[in-house]
This record gives C-alpha cells, sequence and structure tokens, in this order.
C-alpha cells in the first residue's frame, strides 16, 4: 500500500499562504513513499493561503491542488502581483506571517523575565550604627530580604578570626597588621557558610579575602581532585590571584594551578593533572579544557567570581554558563565586584543561593580609593606630554620608585619607551602584541625593580598588583571614568599610600573628560587645580548650552537598514558615508548602530541612516503543544514561530522594536538566497508601524564598494516564495524526523514485547 499525506501549514503560516507537502517518507504497508506539494500565491497578509491538505500521490507532485481555506489562493499565480499585494485583510482560519512572527514577539516580551534590579539592592540598609568596626570602615551587610538580624559579626583582628598558626606567620611575614575591612566582614560570613556577594574597590584585599576561608574549607577534610575554582576575566589578573596563592601554599598546604589564554595547553595542561586543589582560570581557556575533558570539576565545592563586572563587559557570560552545568549544585558561591551594574545582578540571582551582600564604601557610582593622592598636570596641547613625563619621573622617580605609565594605543608604547631611554630612564613595555612570555619576564622585571618604568595599555588596567612604592602616571587619558579608575587603583593597593597623575589637554577630547576625572578626585577628597576647573566649568557651560531647546528645523526621514552580521553592516556605513558616521549601542549588546546621513534613492531626499545588524534567525520553528498520537495526525500538526534562544540572549527583539519606531524606511542588507530572504520577513514583522510601501531589499552578490553602492541606488522588493521555501523545508525535515521518532518507538515497543512474551514461553516449556 502507497500512502501520501498532506502536511497543513496555513494556520500559523509566516507569509499568508498555506503549503502543504507530502514529505518523502517510507509507506507503512508499502515498498515506496511519496512526494507532492501544492501552495497559495497571494501576498495579501492574513487572507490568503492554502489549507494544505493536499493528497499526495506516489511519485507525482501536486502544484497548486488543495483545498483552500484561505481566499484568493491560486496555485502558480504571479510573483510580480504577489509582491506588490501588501494588504492587510484578515482571516480567521490562518494567520499570517506578519502576525504570527508579531504573535510569537509579542509572547515573548510578555513572558520574559523582567530585568529588575535584585531586591538586595533596593533593600541595601544604611550603615549599621550598631557595630562600631562596620560604621568606622563605612561596611553593610545584609541579606537579600534586607535583613541583618543574623548577618556574622566581622573579625576586628587576626586573634579573633583564629587562623590556624601556619597562616598567621605567613600574614606577619608578608607585613600585614589586621584584616582589611572586606576581609574582616567576609571571613565570618563564609566560615558560617554563606554565599557572599562582595562589592568593594580595587585594591581592598579581596583576594585573600576569598583564599583564606578556602584553606580552611579544604583543611577540614581531604578530597582528591579541583575543589576550588577561582573565575578570573584577564590572564594578568589570573596569573596575579595564582601568585598570591602559592604564596601561602607551604603554609595552608593547598597548592593551586593556573590556566588562561595565550599560552599552548599543552604547557598548563601538567599542572593542572599535578592534582593542584586551587584551579585559577579564565572562562575562555577553562571552555576549552572541559570541551576536550581535560578537567574535571565534579569535586568543586567553593566556587569564586573575581571581578564580575568585567567578566561581563568582555563577554564571557555563554562561556560562565556552559561551565555553570559542568559544576555541582551544592556549593558555596562567592562574587566579587568593583561595581554593580545589572547585568551581575541578573548573574548573582542565577547562581548564588541565599547570598549575604557586603559593601565596602560607595558603590551608587564610581569612586576611586581614598589612599590614593590624585594630581593632574594640565598641558596645553597633547605635544607636551612627552616633556610632562620626563619632568613628573625625574621629580617623583627614583630607585626604589617604579612608576606605571598607561597610554592609549599599543604602537604608544614602544614610541614613549624609546623617548625615555634618551634620557637614560630604564623603561619596559607590556601591550596585546606581546606574547605571555614577553610580558610576563616585563612584569617580573618591573616588580624586582630591574625596570624603573613600566609602559601600558589598558590591557594591565586590571591584572597588576604591584607591592611597595609605586606610582601611575596617565600619558593618555583613558577611554572612560571608570577605566581611569581601575588605572589609578593599581597603586595604594592593600592599605598603602599611593600616587597618581594625569596629564589633560587644556582642550578637545581631555577637556571633556576632565569632567568625570574632577568627580572622582572630589569623592576621593583629593583637590581640583583652579585650571581643571575653569575646563570642568566651560565644558559643563557647553554641555548645557547644547541640552537647550533650539529653533525647529523640518526633520528628516530616518531609514533603518538592516543586515545579516555586524561586520557586514560596519563595512556598508562605512562604504555609504564615507567614514563620516558614528555608532552607539541600542536595546542590544551584540550589535551596533551607525548613523550617518545620506540620499535615500527611494525617499528621493537626503535622509538619516540607522545602519544595523541582526545575528541570524529571529525566530524557529516549532510545533503546537498536545502532540497527536496517531502517526498520520503528526503530518497535520500545525507549526508556529517561536523566538530563538540566541534572540532572546541578545534582546534582539527589543533592539528591532526600539529602532522601528524611529523610522519611516526599511531597507534590507540580507544575504542574497533563500535564507536571507527567510530573515528578511522575520525582521520585517518586527517592524510593524513601517509601511509595507516603504520597505525595500538590496540585490547585491560581493561585499565590494561598488556592488554595495550599486545595490543602494536600485533598491528592490523582498521575494516571498524563496522566503517560503526554507520553512516549508524546514517543517518538512522536523515532521519527517517526528515520524521516524514515532516509528522507531513503536517498534521498539513492539519488539520488547515479543521478547517478554517469548521469554515466558521459553520458560514455561
Amino acid at each position: 500500500m502507497q500512502c501520501g499525506y498532506g502536511a497543513g501549514y496555513a494556520a500559523p503560516n509566516p507569509y499568508a499562504n498555506g503549503y502543504g507537502w507530502a514529505p518523502q517518507v517510507p509507506s507503512i504497508n508499502g515498498p515506496s513513499g511519496c512526494s507532492g506539494y501544492g501552495y497559495g500565491e497571494g501576498f495579501q497578509q492574513g487572507a490568503t493561503g492554502t489549507a494544505g491538505m493536499q493528497t499526495g500521490k506516489s511519485g507525482q507532485n501536486g502544484k497548486g491542488d488543495g483545498k483552500s481555506r484561505g481566499k484568493n489562493s491560486k496555485g502558480g499565480g504571479d510573483r510580480d502581483r504577489a509582491q506588490k499585494a501588501w494588504s492587510s485583510e484578515g482571516n480567521s482560519e490562518a494567520l499570517s506571517g506578519f502576525n504570527a512572527m508579531s504573535a510569537a514577539a509579542s509572547s515573548y516580551v510578555k513572558k520574559a523575565p523582567k530585568q529588575v534590579k535584585a531586591p538586595a539592592e533596593m533593600n541595601a540598609p544604611s550603615y549599621d550604627e550598631r557595630n562600631p568596626y562596620r560604621l568606622k570602615n563605612h561596611i553593610r551587610a545584609w541579606h537579600t530580604d534586607g535583613s541583618t538580624t543574623s548577618v556574622p559579626e566581622p573579625y576586628g583582628s587576626y586573634p579573633e578570626a583564629q587562623l590556624p598558626r601556619p597562616l598567621l606567620d605567613g600574614f606577619k611575614r608578608a607585613g600585614f597588621q589586621a584584616p582589611t575591612p572586606i576581609q574582616a566582614q567576609v571571613w565570618p560570613i563564609l566560615d558560617n557558610g554563606w554565599d557572599v556577594i562582595g562589592i568593594a574597590k580595587t585594591g581592598s584585599g579581596k583576594t585573600l579575602g576569598f583564599l583564606v576561608p578556602a584553606y580552611r574549607w579544604m583543611t577540614a577534610s581531604y578530597v582528591a581532585g579541583i575543589r576550588t575554582l577561582i573565575m578570573a576575566p584577564t590572564r594578568e589578573l589570573a596569573t596575579q590571584i595564582h601568585d598570591e596563592a602559592s604564596k601561602f601554599a607551604g603554609a595552608s598546604g593547598c597548592s593551586s594551578a593556573c590556566v588562561y589564554g595565550g599560552q599552548p595547553k599543552r604547557e598548563q595542561l601538567p599542572a593542572v593533572r599535578a592534582g593542584a586543589p586551587i584551579l585559577v582560570a579564565t572562562p575562555g581557556r577553562l571552555n576549552d579544557f572541559l570541551e576536550y575533558k581535560d578537567i574535571n570539576l565534579s569535586g568543586v565545592g567553593y566556587l569564586v567570581f573575581d571581578e564580575a563586572d568585567r567578566m561581563l563587559d568582555m563577554g564571557f557570560e555563554p562561556q560562565i554558563r556552559d561551565i555553570m552545568k559542568k559544576v555541582p549544585r551544592k556549593r558555596q558561591t562567592l562574587m566579587f565586584s568593583a561595581t554593580w551594574p545589572e547585568e551581575v545582578q541578573n548573574l548573582a540571582h542565577d547562581f548564588l543561593s541565599s547570598p549575604i551582600h557586603v559593601q565596602v564604601g560607595d558603590t551608587s557610582s564610581l569612586s576611586a580609593n581614598e589612599d590614593i593622592s590624585q594630581q593632574v598636570w594640565m598641558l596645553n596641547s597633547s605635544d607636551d606630554k612627552d616633556a610632562a613625563l620626563v619632568e613628573a619621573l625625574q621629580l617623583y622617580g627614583g630607585p626604589r620608585q617604579r612608576v606605571l605609565v598607561f597610554v592609549a594605543m599599543k604602537k604608544q608604547c614602544d614610541m614613549v619607551m624609546r623617548m625615555l631611554r634618551k634620557y637614560q630612564i630604564s623603561a619596559n613595555t607590556m601591550h596585546s602584541d606581546k606574547d605571555q612570555q614577553q610580558r610576563e619576564e616585563a612584569l617580573q622585571q618591573f616588580k624586582t625593580g630591574e625596570t624603573a618604568v613600566l609602559i601600558a595599555t589598558d590591557v594591565a588596567a586590571r591584572g597588576l598588583d604591584i607591592k611597595g612604592r609605586s606610582r601611575v602616571i596617565n600619558y593618555d587619558s583613558a577611554n572612560s571614568t571608570e577605566d581611569h579608575v581601575h588605572r589609578i587603583g593599581r597603586t595604594g593597593r592593600a592599605g598603602q599610600k599611593g600616587h597618581s597623575i594625569t596629564f589633560l589637554a587644556k582642550s578637545g577630547e581631555d577637556a571633556w573628560k576632565a569632567i568625570g576625572i574632577a568627580e572622582v578626585m572630589q569623592k576621593a577628597g583629593c583637590a581640583v587645580p583652579p585650571e581643571m576647573k575653569q575646563v570642568v566649568d566651560r565644558m559643563l557651560w557647553r554641555r548645557q548650552q547644547s541640552q537647550q531647546p533650539r529653533p525647529k528645523v523640518p526633520a528628516m526621514l530616518e531609514v533603518l537598514m538592516v543586515a545579516e552580521k555586524p561586520s557586514v553592516a560596519k563595512l556598508i556605513a562605512e562604504i555609504l558615508s564615507g567614514g563620516r558616521m558614528r555608532f552607539r549601542k541600542g536595546q542590544s549588546r551584540a550589535v551596533q548602530i551607525y548613523e550617518f546621513n545620506s540620499w535615500f534613492p527611494p525617499a528621493h531626499q537626503q535622509c538619516r541612516i540607522m545602519q544595523t545588524s541582526t545575528i541570524g534567525h529571529v525566530f524557529g520553528l516549532d510545533f503546537k503543544e498536545n502532540r497527536p498520537k496517531d502517526i498520520a495526525e503528526l503530518f497535520h500538526d500545525p507549526c508556529k514561530k517561536t523566538i530563538e534562544d540566541g534572540t532572546a540572549k541578545n534582546r534582539i527583539v527589543e533592539h528591532f522594536q526600539e529602532l522601528a519606531a524611529e523610522a519611516d524606511y526599511l531597507a534590507l542588507w540580507l544575504d542574497c538566497d533563500k535564507e536571507g530572504e527567510n530573515i528578511c520577513f522575520e525582521v520585517i514583522s518586527l517592524c510593524e508601524n513601517i509601511p509595507r510601501d516603504n520597505i525595500y531589499r538590496a540585490q547585491f552578490s560581493a561585499l565590494t564598494e561598488p556592488e554595495l553602492r550599486g545595490a543602494y541606488n536600485n533598491l528592490g522588493r523582498p521575494d516571498k516564495l524563496a522566503a517560503q521555501a526554507v520553512d516549508a523545508s524546514v517543517a518538512s525535515r522536523q515532521k519527517s524526523k517526528r515520524v521516524c521518532d514515532s516509528l522507531r518507538g513503536y517498534v521498539c515497543m513492539y519488539v520488547c514485547v515479543y521478547i517478554y512474551i517469548y521469554a515466558h514461553i521459553y520458560i514455561y516449556i
């Protein structure tokens, strides 16, 4: 017996067309399969479509032979007419593609968890006046619900902490007289088994804050394998933590291993396999080891995220979530961060269980360590920086003084180094173009005093910990106020005094950066120089003037242009704008928005262009709930559109909805193939407020300037038929797979029953 099935795809069809087909599957009672398909050709939103109830015949393809439930559905209609029909007439039997995908987007927005601040941030108490130590050191400690009743009291001294004698001797040899505020409060909390979120300034002693309780926990009972996992964002910070742990390895009896990118894995693997109970790792390299099953995390009971805000800024969230799947749920988790943004709050909510929050100082805004004296030298121009640097080194340098100089670009490192060597000043450089061995050698020479000056880019801003007398000089100002705080935080660590000097030009970009730097100085109690105050006042006045309402001018039309990848979006924007563009972030952190003004041919006028991109498909195909039990009914099980996981994680839906609300036109720069056309209509469904007549499609065959300019000047319309074929093919494969899975299940069941009966008969006989 030969049988054919017509798969109904009209109900949630994303293109207002019914698609019916019979996939090629083995017939149940016959030797051959069948294939056939039928489709309705309209392009009216919700008004057309065949029901897909075609009866396929063995070995034959039926085109347009389905029973239509919609209106005006005729097989093989005119393609040009179909592309021009953008009506909004509804259909009670079948949802249109735009309605289906819009409904999916709307449902997603409603069901998605709201990005709200953690309750602990809103319930944070004021300074605890009942405890003099907390009041003196500006410590706040509270539970997630805001209560403070059961928070353990801080250890004011080492005897109160009851440290083992070897550890206590190690602290004395290192010159530590008492726990730092973060250590004093975190240690008793961890000793009582609570999870901890620690928010404190850089150089506050966080490293020993989480290492000492780990030593205590591991020495209480010996278990082979990795027991403590510490994750850090950069190789510099990872090696710094590893070095600190190595200093107390003898006193604690716990060795450590360190894995990070930039070195071959085969060189790091022996240290891991040696059985060190402490593993310090960057998320990327740790994921590499886990993929090849070189590391086993099943014994981890103590997990630390150090500088969690930096890890998220560097895009490590996917790797972190993958790693967390390999770590036991029964564990003690610590999260340390210099700031407390919303992304860090969400991560803490997912991975920590009823944590106690510990905050030292004010983290609601950026503030520098009060132990650092900050100076700003105002220069007439950037050309005066070389002379200023030599003068600063001659004033404050010396045989025992080490100076860390920050510059903006890698090429400047070598230029400044050569300039200093002309003045017989020993200097070395550290930036991302150097391999790990060269960077470690430069850092070691700087720590030992062999090199007096280390010139570095921001790659070293969050990883260096230089003990003893040191000074930071910002030859170039940092890109942001936050980076400035972390730069100067390389000095004045662990309760020691530090010094920083920043060079700022009186005009240009430095003048704008002076506003944030002045705020940091005032909060830390440092005097702002009169020259700097004049510059800040001038820039604040200019900012205020720019915010004043100006005479209204005719608003320019806005065009939203969407490419398939961020790199393609940037290339298109650079070519069409001639390099004169600016970029900004929208709702999604995964893609950027490039803005420029250009002549837009369909509008016949100058328009403001917003060029952005997607990151692949926005929607995926799925099936309705309540899967039918009858195999034959599986072919008629209707499909639906759902939001892809990557889309939801990167907030792509919100990104396009926000931009579409501003736009008058939509130009699609997706790949010129069926997949690209399919994504076109997914993007269109998110831009409901843009008139259908204002939606265009660029046709190009190569990413060259002539091709892209030609496509821009000859914009066409999206191709519905090519887009339909993708969903039809995917749905067909998925339905065929479901049938095969069901058949396998039935066969296995019958075989098991047969074996069971045969076995009983055999035993009975």
